[in-house]
């Protein structure tokens, strides 16, 4: 008996390795791409998300909905990354499904007729699947809290996160059912802003936790570290653009900044967490965060 649930420890804790380790893959083989294309056409692009209308489409969409699952499928060492977690993967969908506004004509030899006015009808199926999607998950989550026993309530912090996540939810749905093309114009950067913001959350709450931790200071500054530069990041985007407003790869150098820090993220928690599932494993005497 010992031997068997020691091996099905070793699964779980191996696939945590794996859901971490994927995150930067998948990170990878999307700047490889984006690399490729512009080799290719000579020139850069204006922002990562202009490269949907190019040969990187078809991997930008796939990356997008390989990380929002993954983010989702993570469990957070703690209420409030689980709820930022949860959140940040349901937004990545988004993202990957409503396109941004199409690139300048001629811009890198683009040559994609730009679509009419209004939502596209396989946009608004997309996302219409993604919130139908949602709510079965959020439903079935439930049901096995409560079958398992594990349904409590969540700690003040992650309860007003998880509350603000539905103030976000709810309104994009508004939006989205009201005023279609509003939505269509607008919800590929708000849902990839809000990423970033639930990703700063995520770094922000395991600096907290890894804190209570033995030996655990170290990760603690490292993720604040990483928390701190991607808002220097958003703070230094709103100083470069009042600076020089007409330079044009703003967007995709802030982004590719973001995207660096995001895996940084992860390699250092997959550094931290390699020989447990996550971080509540390393507690002492159950001493955890209590608003976390």
């Amino acid at each position: 008996m010992s031997d068997g649930a020691e091996g099905r420890g070793d699964a779980v804790l191996t696939t945590y390795r794996y859901l971490r380790l994927a995150t930067v893959v998948l990170v990878v083989s999307l700047a490889t791409a984006i690399l490729l294309a512009t080799a290719r056409s000579g020139c850069w692009r204006n922002s990562i998300s202009a490269f949907y209308y190019s040969s990187v489409g078809d991997v930008f969409v796939a990356v997008l909905c390989a990380l929002g699952v993954g983010l989702i499928v993570y469990k957070g060492s703690s209420d409030t990354e689980d709820v930022l977690l949860n959140l940040a993967g349901f937004l990545a969908f988004v993202v990957a499904v409503v396109p941004a506004a199409p690139p300048s004509r001629g811009e890198c030899g683009w040559t994609v007729t730009a679509a009419a006015d209004g939502m596209p009808d396989s946009v608004r199926d997309s996302v219409w699947a993604i919130l139908i999607a949602g709510a079965v998950a959020e439903i079935a989550a439930l049901v096995i809290a409560r079958r398992t026993g594990a349904d409590r309530s969540l700690r003040p912090v992650a309860r007003a996160v998880r509350i603000l996540g539905w103030v976000i939810v709810v309104a994009g749905l508004l939006v989205f059912v009201f005023a279609p093309d509003l939505f269509a114009r607008h919800a590929h950067t708000v849902a990839a802003t809000l990423v970033f913001a639930g990703v700063i959350g995520v770094a922000i709450a395991s600096a907290v936790s890894a804190a209570y931790t033995p030996d655990g200071a170290r990760y603690a500054r490292l993720y604040r570290v990483v928390a701190t530069a991607m808002m220097a990041t958003l703070v230094a985007v709103v100083v470069v653009h009042l600076a020089f407003p007409d330079w044009g790869h703003l967007v995709i150098v802030t982004e590719a900044l973001l995207i660096v820090e995001f895996a940084a993220f992860w390699i250092v928690q997959t550094v931290e967490l390699w020989n447990v599932v996550d971080r509540t494993d390393l507690y002492e005497g159950g001493d955890a965060p209590r608003m976390l």
